[in-house]
């Protein structure tokens, strides 16, 4: 049975081995391996303590997911940093990732579900995230099934990338009332 609970400093080095996981299978056919190969070296290095820490330091969280005393999602969410919106009101979904041996289960619904919960007793009356824009197959349609939309804003990648990839990564925003 899937369950929700709020990251505690312990769950750590979990939160840092689904997140690598759930990366790598989430961006293996849509990302150039040169630039896969190069993210998931510097997302190695993240303490996820840390970050967990100067999340809520700033107000936000991150959730787990847990089958029995296993960690298999996570969610990480907080006042938006998008300079078009009153960080009063919209709250902003930064990762949402669950382990591939446990998607389509209900954990990223539960998770999700759950960070809104939180952001709308904070006073948030909309939520954003960024989706990569290719990710027509998976990440798009799972928001969508949950009433999210695209408001129309696109962020660019920066990154170098060789003609054939110029343009699939960049992130489009979704948003969603609470």
């Amino acid at each position: 049975m899937i369950t929700t609970r709020a990251a505690a400093l312990v769950d750590a080095s979990q939160l840092r081995d689904v997140y690598l996981a759930a990366y790598e299978d989430a961006y293996h056919d849509l990302a150039p391996p040169v630039w896969l190969r190069d993210r998931l070296a510097q997302h190695r290095t993240v303490d996820w303590a840390r970050r967990l820490q100067e999340e809520r330091a700033s107000g936000g969280d991150i959730v787990v997911a847990l089958d029995d005393d296993r960690l298999i999602g996570l969610c990480q969410f907080g006042a938006t940093t998008n300079g078009d919106d009153d960080p009063l009101m919209v709250g902003h979904v930064r990762r949402l990732y669950v382990h591939p041996g446990w998607q389509r289960q209900g954990a990223g619904s539960a998770l999700l579900s759950l960070a809104c919960a939180t952001l709308r007793s904070q006073g948030c009356a909309f939520a954003t995230l960024w989706v990569l824009a290719s990710d027509t197959r998976r990440a798009r349609p799972f928001y969508e099934s949950l009433g999210w939309r695209s408001d129309g804003t696109i962020r660019p990648d920066e990154t170098e990338l060789t003609p054939e990839w110029a343009g699939r990564l960049d992130d489009v925003r979704y948003r969603t009332t609470l």
